[in-house]
């Protein structure tokens, strides 16, 4: 099997490529140093970030879930009853174990398949962590992890790199029978924190890719090679750029002393459709149900926003 990991000696990255890095090293630089001066600056969006992950990678697994039946599965307040909510249950189970233990899983062909397991620990299904074949699929994840592993430890390489391409590599041979594309994504996650880019536990990197998924297909499928296509790359560090800056407009809003108002108000500015209050609330985290529900109140009796629809249905939007 030919290498599908390491970098061809002697290629030389293009200008795109070498300036996004930067710039991506730049806003984790930004993280890093917030982070230490405030270990916890970051924590307040990561349920948020858990639950838009799993609404996102059920969506792209061709079903769909509300926001609200989801937070109350997980609150064990229902039992998954659908194929969806069985499937964004046990999502969210491996997306909270990689973000818990994320320095402490080894990447090897058993740890894959015990993620699928756990993914599909809900449905009870017989072929959850169970390759498509026991003949070729065994022996090609085999060789994509150990061709990583020699990628992270070459001194030449570039992590990420490595990173974009086992993601590809892993999406084309497709392992499994069903759920490659969610399996694929929990592991981009997995690969990324283990090398120091965890702003996919802060910004949703599944709606990331969902909403990039057209240009990555795309790319994917121009590339004639496993080992270097410019343009899958550029995608795929394009997707996760918008995550790094997402975070750091994070980061500069909690730098800023501004009120809950303000910042209630100026997400309204920035938005044309109309939102729920959970979405506002996901916008917000620091923000308490109760406050949100008063600010909001406050702008619908000043007429800077109007109630649309009730009960489940509610959306706000700014006249």
């Amino acid at each position: 099997m030919d290498s599908v990991t390491q970098q061809p000696e002697g290629i030389a990255f293009s200008p795109a490529i070498l300036l996004k890095l930067c710039t991506i090293h730049e806003h984790r630089g930004a993280e890093q140093l917030a982070c230490a001066r405030n270990p916890e600056a970051l924590d307040a969006y990561r349920e948020a970030t858990m639950f838009q992950s799993a609404l996102a990678a059920t969506r792209m697994e061709g079903m769909t879930i509300g926001d609200t039946r989801l937070r109350c599965l997980a609150r064990e307040e229902a039992e998954p009853q659908s194929p969806a909510e069985r499937f964004a249950m046990g999502y969210l189970y491996v997306w909270g174990l990689i973000e818990q233990r994320y320095a402490s899983i080894r990447l090897s062909p058993g740890t894959i398949q015990q993620l699928h397991r756990d993914m599909l620990w809900y449905e009870k299904a017989e072929d959850a962590g169970e390759w498509k074949d026991e003949t070729e699929t065994p022996a090609a994840i085999r060789d994509l992890c150990r061709e990583y592993q020699a990628a992270k430890r070459s001194k030449d390489g570039i992590p990420m790199q490595s990173i974009f391409v086992f993601y590809r590599a892993f999406t084309a041979i497709a392992p499994f029978e069903r759920y490659n594309t969610s399996c694929a994504n929990l592991l981009l996650l997995l690969l990324l924190c283990q090398e120091g880019y965890t702003v996919g536990l802060h910004v949703s990197l599944d709606a990331a890719l969902e909403g990039n998924k057209r240009k990555l297909g795309n790319a994917a499928k121009k590339s004639k090679d496993h080992a270097g296509d410019e343009t899958y790359a550029i995608r795929m560090l394009e997707t996760l750029l918008a995550c790094y800056e997402t975070q750091t407009e994070y980061l500069q809003r909690m730098g800023q002393r501004v009120s809950n108002e303000a910042r209630i108000r100026a997400y309204f500015d920035q938005i044309e459709e109309p939102v729920t209050k959970r979405a506002i609330m996901d916008a917000n985290p620091s923000m308490s149900q109760k406050t949100v529900e008063r600010i909001l109140q406050k702008m619908q009796d000043e007429g800077a926003i109007r109630k649309i629809g009730a009960a489940r249905a509610t959306r706000y939007k700014r006249r």
